[in-house]
């Protein structure tokens, strides 16, 4: 019996002392938490949290500001336009090609005299003497035709007669007036119109230029009604009028 007991004793502790070391090495395997001192000299893990919980703010409902949700369908107004005044127009007469203004005595500077404007377009003005300016050429032109068909010397010295500086328009001269029509219509140029401003008071449609072909002895005419240009015998055509040019003096 007493050996028995000395056995069931040992037995006892190798079972108590083999959980013991289990505990112990399970105790040593898990990693220990670095400890922070507090100023009261206790430790806490540094994985506690030691700042102080933020204080929720209560706003009194009084100093709410008022939300108004806007129904689902509404539609957002549009800011109200700025009011435009239109400028007040000029009267229909003011856009009529033939303006007639108030003809005004001739100014003197020095000798030279210069000449009324009567009435006027956007690019040619009619000045006293009937002479009609052309403010994009530069130049100015009789504003009638010499009156009847003629050979091309004798145009020439109608120009001449007109005095000084006046001559026969160049070729590309009296193409430049073709074209110039105001929207209201063509000048009437004999039984035909032509394509040029109603401030020109024209007989025929067909032109003499001063540009001569080839060995001098034609010269290229303009006809205004249709713009098409052909040469003639200096000689022996009398199908063309006259219209003369001269370099204006403005």
């Amino acid at each position: 019996l007493r050996s028995a007991a000395f056995l069931w004793i040992a037995v006892t502790m190798i079972v108590v002392l083999s959980l013991l070391g289990w505990v112990v090495s399970r105790r040593l395997a898990q990693p220990a938490l670095p400890e922070t001192a507090l100023s009261d000299g206790a430790h806490v893990p540094r994985s506690v949290t030691t700042e102080p919980a933020p204080v929720a703010m209560t706003v009194p409902e009084a100093a709410r500001p008022a939300v108004t949700a806007a129904p689902r369908n509404a539609v957002a107004e549009a800011p109200p336009k700025p009011v435009v005044h239109a400028a007040p127009q000029a009267p229909a007469s003011a856009h009529k090609e033939n303006v007639t203004a108030a003809v005004e005595k001739p100014a003197r500077h020095g000798a030279a005299i210069v000449e009324a404007k009567v009435s006027t377009t956007a690019r040619f003005s009619v000045l006293a003497n009937n002479v009609l300016a052309d403010g994009q050429a530069r130049v100015d032109w009789t504003q009638t035709d010499n009156g009847s068909e003629t050979f091309w010397n004798n145009a020439a010295g109608h120009c001449t007669q007109q005095g000084s500086g006046w001559r026969l328009p160049t070729e590309n001269e009296l193409a430049g007036l073709y074209g110039t029509a105001p929207n209201q219509g063509a000048a009437r140029c004999g039984v035909l119109t032509c394509n040029v401003t109603t401030l020109f008071h024209l007989t025929a449609a067909s032109f003499w230029s001063g540009t001569r072909v080839g060995d001098g002895t034609q010269a290229w005419t303009v006809n205004l009604h249709n713009g098409s240009r052909h040469a003639e015998s200096i000689a022996n055509s009398t199908s063309n009028r006259v219209l003369c040019v001269r370099a204006a003096a403005r």
